[in-house]
């Protein structure tokens, strides 16, 4: 019948349908072992990349610590290079310094040998002063030179004669007679009295110098005179003028902050030293006005400043009871040397050599290498000693503190020459 051809229609729709909900439901079931063994297979993948990663980074950091070290070698070498450049520029400079101070040694030497060869001239007249402590000479050079009897110093040399000088005599311990082949008798005297050449300054509040003058310093060829002081603990105050005429050249007023007390130049003249109540030493380039170097360590008033010959170290004394040795070339300090019980008031290095005169607070006057080795020391003063120098062959020491008395000693053997007391109350 008609209904049983639909039903049998849709009997074998239905079947169609199971089949394929039966596949269906077959490939759903395969489908999650499929879905597990490919998270499995890119989970394997994930790891094995993860671990390659790893490596790399680890490989990388190994790559990058000698990079890093090249890196800072690079900088260090970098550094060691300006370091070396600037030592060798250091270098030129002290040979150029060195050649000029020989060829000046050179010209020196020459000119005193042309000086000796003309004064080598004979001897025309001798006598002895009536207490026998000087000898006096003259002959064909056309002077007369008084003479120490006991050790032959020479004390003064008289000219004024245009011809040999034949006859000599002394007039009492005040005069001394000579005559000569120019026809003229001169009657010298022996005792001359000190005249004042020339005053720098005023003294009132138009003076060019402010304050106070703590320190003074001629230039190696006597034609300049630095002076230094200020105003305490306002100003410094460095200054240079001509000996010749009295005339202010050059005028230094932001060197230092606080008085000057200590001035030296250098050998060549190209630089002046400083020290002062700032706690600082510091170097001024003469040719153009400009600090060159700055010494730091003083924890009080530098006092005293000296230039070794060679123009590479300086020297300073703090009221800290220390002097303190620097390399002007590195601006480093090589040394400290201690062992003072008060202020160092003066150091001197003497002549070429590389010990120093200083003298302190607590009566010392020694000599002291510049390693810090004592050498000599000068005793009998009894009080403060303000200032001590030495002649460039380190025969004579003169020091002079707060007991008013001027000391002079044999540098040699330490023995005192001469003592010069205060002058008597009138």
């Amino acid at each position: 019948s008609p209904d049983t051809a639909v039903i049998d229609k849709l009997v074998a729709e239905a079947d169609v349908k199971a089949k394929t909900a039966a596949e269906a439901k077959a490939a759903l079931d395969k489908l999650p072992a499929e879905a597990k063994e490919k998270f499995k297979q890119a989970t394997d993948k994930l790891t094995a990349a993860t671990n390659a990663f790893t490596a790399a980074e680890a490989e990388l950091k190994k790559a990058e610590l000698p990079r890093s070290n090249a890196e800072n070698e690079l900088q260090l070498a970098t550094k060691s290079a300006a370091k070396t450049a600037e030592a060798v520029s250091a270098s030129k400079d002290a040979i150029q310094t060195a050649e000029e101070f020989q060829k000046t040694s050179d010209q020196g030497r020459e000119a005193a040998r042309k000086a000796s060869t003309d004064t080598e001239k004979p001897i025309r007249g001798i006598t002895f002063s009536p207490d026998n402590n000087f000898v006096a000479t003259a002959g064909d050079d056309q002077n007369i030179h008084t003479w120490n009897a006991e050790n032959g110093a020479g004390i003064e040399t008289f000219k004024g004669h245009q011809g040999p000088v034949f006859a000599i005599a002394f007039a009492g311990k005040g005069a001394l007679v000579s005559g000569a082949a120019d026809r003229s008798a001169v009657v010298w005297d022996l005792n001359p009295g000190w005249t004042l050449e020339r005053t720098l300054g005023t003294g009132d509040a138009t003076s060019p110098i402010s304050d106070r003058v703590n320190a003074v310093r001629f230039s190696p060829d006597g034609k300049l005179l630095a002076t230094g002081g200020g105003e305490p603990t306002r100003s410094g105050d460095i200054k240079l003028w001509q000996v010749a005429d009295g005339k202010l050249t050059q005028s230094f007023t932001n060197v230092h902050s606080d008085s000057v007390f200590g001035l030296d130049f250098s050998a060549d003249g190209k630089y002046l030293a400083s020290g002062a109540a700032d706690k600082f030493a510091r170097v001024l380039d003469l040719s153009t006005g400009k600090v060159v170097k700055t010494f730091e360590g003083h924890t009080h008033h530098v006092l005293g400043v000296s230039w070794k010959h060679d123009g590479r170290t300086l020297a300073s004394a703090g009221a800290d009871n220390v002097i303190k040795v620097w390399d002007f070339v590195t601006g480093e300090r090589r040394k400290t040397i201690e062992g003072f019980g008060k202020e160092v008031t003066s150091i001197s290095f003497i002549g070429i050599t590389d010990q120093t005169l200083a003298s302190s607070g607590d009566n010392q006057i020694r000599t002291v290498s510049e390693t810090g080795e004592k050498i000599r020391p000068f005793e009998g003063g009894t009080n403060f000693i303000n200032s001590a120098s030495i002649t460039p062959d380190g025969r004579i020491v003169i020091a002079g503190g707060h007991d008013s008395v001027l000391r002079v000693w044999n540098g040699t053997n330490a023995e005192v020459m001469a003592i010069f007391a205060a002058p008597a109350a009138k």
